[in-house]
């Protein structure tokens, strides 16, 4: 338990240096983003360890990706453009934050044993697919609403709402496939992070291109690649740590067998 510990932490460190690297060969360094990193990381790596008896909530993981978020990618966005080596370096900020947070403060399940592979996918695709009809029924809320406060956003809302809820359905089964395929990885923190981030850039990847049409169809434009990568990207390190937290220190917290 010890080595893996050490190579989680020389990850965490790594994924620092490269945020550092990237902040501080700008042609104009992004100093508040480096002092920001460089709080986030002293917290991160007091707090973590001092909650680790704790027991993982939504909230809890919730508050460490908006502070790192905070920290590391606030600072940046007072100064616009961000080129794309920018945001890259600001993404590996706000991973090596809640790395070094994750590996202080939880402990590697590695006494869990797992399912047959079959059933473990199973159950990683129901679980995708719950959460896909989450997704959707909050989307319907939204679009009910919005038709039923403005008359002008009745046109081709609903349709519009039928691709959501498809992206959602396709993307949480393609996600629990991965996610199911993967599973042992979650015996370490940093392997439920990574699960977490994956699952979260195929669902949102998923939506990706529904409002890329959308934009198509109201006359703004097509989104490129990179741009709908991009947001993919973004959505799955904000949303996707917190959820597989949740869920394997959480809800699963209790099953010898996953």
């Amino acid at each position: 338990m010890a080595s893996s510990t050490y190579v989680q932490r020389a990850v965490a460190i790594a994924l620092l240096a490269g945020f550092y690297g990237a902040m501080l060969t700008l042609p104009s360094a992004e100093w508040p983003s480096v002092i920001g990193g460089s709080i986030g990381a002293a917290l991160a790596y007091l707090v973590g360890p001092n909650r680790r008896s704790g027991k993982a909530g939504t909230g809890e993981m919730l508050g460490v990706m908006l502070g790192s978020f905070g920290l590391v990618v606030m600072p940046a966005s007072f100064s616009p453009p961000i080129s794309l080596r920018e945001a890259a370096g600001l993404g590996m900020g706000v991973l090596a934050l809640e790395a070094i947070y994750v590996v202080g403060r939880f402990e590697p399940l590695t006494d869990r044993t797992y399912a047959p592979f079959g059933r473990r996918v199973r159950q990683a695709v129901l679980a995708g697919l719950g959460m896909a009809i989450g997704l959707s029924l909050l989307a319907t809320i939204i679009v009910t609403l919005a038709v039923f406060f403005s008359s002008g956003a009745s046109d081709g809302a609903f349709g519009f709402l039928g691709l959501v809820v498809a992206a959602y359905v396709t993307g949480g089964i393609v996600a629990g496939l991965l996610v199911g395929s993967l599973r042992p990885l979650s015996r370490w923190p940093l392997g439920t992070m990574l699960l977490g981030i994956l699952g979260g850039i195929i669902v949102y990847g998923a939506m990706a291109p529904v409002v890329s049409y959308m934009g198509i169809r109201d006359g703004r434009g097509a989104m490129t690649f990179m741009e709908q990568l991009g947001i993919a990207v973004a959505c799955g390190v904000m949303v996707g740590p917190p959820t597989a937290f949740f869920m394997r220190y959480g809800v699963w917290a209790g099953a010898r067998a996953a």
